[in-house]
Order: C-alpha cells, then sequence, then structure tokens
C-alpha cells in the first residue's frame, strides 16, 4: 500500500467516524426530545399517588361492603 493510499483509507475512515457520531448524536436527541417530556414527577410523588390510589381503592371497597350490608 502506498502513502498515497494509506492517506486516503485514513480520510475515509476519518469520514465514516464523523458520519456516526453525528447519527448517535442525532439519536440521542431525539430521544431525549421524546423521552425528556414523559414525567417530571418525583419518585416521592409517585409514592404518594400510590398510597393515595391504595386507599381510595380501600374505601371504595368499604363502602361497597357497607352499602351492601345495609340492602
Amino acid at each position: 500500500m502506498s502513502y498515497g493510499d494509506w492517506l486516503f483509507a485514513e480520510r475515509v475512515m476519518d469520514l465514516r467516524v464523523e458520519e456516526e457520531l453525528g447519527q448517535a448524536t442525532s439519536r440521542r436527541r431525539a430521544r431525549q426530545a421524546t423521552g425528556g417530556r414523559e414525567s417530571k414527577l418525583s419518585w416521592q410523588g409517585r409514592w404518594l399517588l400510590c398510597g393515595l390510589g391504595y386507599r381510595l381503592v380501600a374505601v371504595g371497597a368499604w363502602l361497597e361492603e357497607v352499602s351492601v350490608s345495609k340492602a
């Protein structure tokens, strides 16, 4: 392989690497744009909402039991 061929091969490899890095950056930005807005709720907020949901279901079951026993 001559010196010119080596420089050409190195340049082609550099261009491929730049292209792949650009594509990876584009994919990362697209993921951030779609995934970053899904939820801004912290884990404490989620835990609180799950506890509240559990209590609401328990109250609903209790109310149903009370209304059935009176009928």
